[in-house]
């Protein structure tokens, strides 16, 4: 007798496929359009933190050439004397005038984003340019002629913005000197990067009031017939601005959300439509065609087959029929995963071990240098000739790099690890100069034991994290040694200690709390947590951590007694048993 129709096992599944594709592809869409929405505003805050790296590098230069500029007027002989009320001696004004003429060349060759450094020398009516300006020199060196010197300015700096050519000129006043620097805003914009402006971007140099000073920004708002206030509270555009209030200028970037993300949004949401539609019309009746001819009878068979388990007549097998269908391919399974059966325990101890690790790779990929933002402002900090200082510096980052990018091992050996932490410490010590000293002792039978990578590094860590303060030098001490003992296999002692204040009861709370029951503590870092759970999967029971403060309550001792293993299938085969 025959089901009755609503019944069929075939019509559910197409009903099933039917209420699962139009739902799924609708989600497919909003969610689309959620990571549309997201992507946009991480391009948006990309764009942001670019404009306002090219334009603090900007302000950085002009604020470094005038001090070198005022530098000169107090501590150089040649220019106290032409700013001097003295009678003329031309042959030595020339002479005076070739050397500061030569000083500024010099400057400007360090700054090529300054079209002109210029002096000008009010009681002789001296004005040294040096650098060329694109257009009429003539025009701007009138221009400085134009200049008096304010004895009530004295030592004060203002900016002239030449708003038809985009040029901008900040004047000091010192000493019956006046000084400063030219540029072609136009210019910078080229060199900072921004020549192609294309998929609704604009960027323009502006003045404190918001008027463009470059070509681009002017005939842009002329189009919009808008000012850039009335953009900023538009919601079609994302203004973002960087000012330089010391010199009068403010660095503009102008995004028409609408040109960069409509077509974005429209060619996604088209893609998946026609998606969702293909989906309806052709795989609908693919799916008829198949379950009528691969699904029923595999199924029957596969049914019958679960039953004589059940039953417990283990050495039942499904007999297979046509290699085609996917059921086909899951009876062959069936069997073949009844002839595993005898085998469970091997199956279930490798898919153990293979989840622990990937488990381990994915711990080990959580601890992440997060000192490396603070070595690379370190670095930014040096003055250009301090190059053995940057050298070093560079060459440490280097190591840690190195070590960090291609250590995807679960093991490394000891002798590695300890390199690894002394290359830390030169780093540690360039930042925090005079604060701490180290020192590290291993057995030298120890050097090839294996060790997971990054181990000691997270004790180091805490160590100058919670030890280290202003005008009290600490030393850290890492000493490895065997135990001995009559134990199998072999155990080595790992000790890290400081002389600081030491860890906070806190956190030895929080350790203890984690090491018990497993639980990740808030307020403890990802670091030591990772650390305790890495090496429990790696060593089970035969190992043991103790973190407690140092002798009298002073510093931190941490002890690590691990096995010692010289290769990986000791270890393996050391747990196996």
């Amino acid at each position: 007798m025959r089901k009755p129709i609503f019944q069929s096992t075939i019509l559910r599944i197409i009903v099933v496929v039917i209420v699962l594709v139009l739902p799924i592809n609708i989600m497919t869409l909003i969610l689309t359009g959620r990571v549309v929405r997201n992507n946009r505003r991480e391009i948006l805050a990309e764009t942001k933190n670019v404009l306002e790296m090219r334009g603090r590098s900007f302000e950085d230069m002009l604020s470094r050439a005038g001090r070198k500029l005022t530098f000169l007027s107090i501590n150089e002989p040649e220019y106290v004397q032409l700013a001097a009320e003295e009678t003329r001696n031309r042959h030595n004004d020339g002479q005076l005038l070739t050397i500061i003429n030569q000083d500024l060349k010099n400057i400007r060759m360090e700054y090529p984003w300054i079209n002109v450094l210029y002096f000008r020398f009010p009681r002789r009516g001296y004005t040294i340019m040096a650098g060329y300006m694109p257009g009429d020199q003539q025009l701007y060196r009138q221009e400085l002629e134009s200049f008096t010197y304010n004895a009530d300015g004295r030592g004060k700096a203002d900016n002239i913005i030449i708003s038809q050519t985009g040029v901008h000129i900040s004047r000091t006043n010192w000493n019956q000197m006046i000084f400063g620097t030219i540029v072609s805003l136009e210019r910078v914009l080229i060199d900072l990067g921004y020549t192609n402006e294309d998929h609704g971007k604009i960027h323009f140099f502006a003045d404190q009031e918001g008027l463009p000073l470059t070509k681009k920004g002017r005939a842009y708002l002329a189009k919009k017939n808008l000012t850039l206030e009335q953009l900023q509270q538009a919601d079609r555009y994302e203004v973002f601005v960087y000012k330089m209030d010391k010199f009068a200028l403010s660095l503009v970037e102008i995004n028409d959300l609408g040109g960069i993300f409509d077509q974005m949004t429209d060619t996604a949401s088209g893609v998946l439509l026609v998606i969702a539609v293909l989906t309806v019309i052709l795989v609908i009746p693919l799916l008829i065609i198949s379950i009528n001819r691969q699904v029923s009878r595999p199924l029957q068979r596969l049914v019958a087959g679960i039953r004589h388990v059940e039953q417990g007549d283990l050495d039942y097998r499904i007999a297979t029929g046509k290699a085609g269908s996917e059921f086909e391919k899951i009876n062959r399974n069936f069997n073949q995963m009844m002839e595993q059966v005898k085998n469970l325990k091997i199956d279930v101890y490798e898919k153990e071990l293979e989840r622990r690790q990937v488990k381990l790779r994915f711990l080990s990929q959580q601890i992440q240098p997060h000192f490396i933002l603070n070595a690379m402002n370190l670095i930014y900090s040096y003055e250009p000739d301090q190059y053995d200082l940057i050298q070093k510096m560079v060459l440490c980052l280097a190591k840690y790099f190195r070590y960090i990018v291609k250590n995807d091992q679960l093991f490394v050996t000891l002798q590695q690890e300890l390199d690894h932490i002394d290359n830390y410490f030169e780093i540690q010590k360039a930042r925090f100069i005079g604060l701490f000293s180290t020192r590290i002792e291993c057995d030298p039978g120890l050097a090839k034991a294996l060790i997971p990578p990054l181990l000691i590094q997270n004790f180091a860590e805490n160590a100058i994290k919670y030890t280290l303060r202003i005008g009290q030098v600490i030393d850290i001490t890492i000493k490895v040694s065997p135990i001995d003992s009559m134990e199998k296999p072999a155990r080595m002692l790992i000790e890290i200690d400081d002389t600081g204040e030491g860890i906070p009861e806190r956190v030895l709370s929080d350790i203890a709390a984690f090491q018990k029951t497993g639980q990740p503590q808030k307020t403890l870092g990802v670091g030591i947590q990772n650390t305790i759970e890495r090496i429990k999967y790696l060593y089970d029971n035969r190992m043991s951590l103790t973190i407690r403060r140092g002798a009298d309550n002073r510093g931190t001792h941490i002890e690590m007694i691990l096995p010692i293993y010289f290769d990986e299938e000791q270890k393996y085969a050391d747990f196996i048993d």
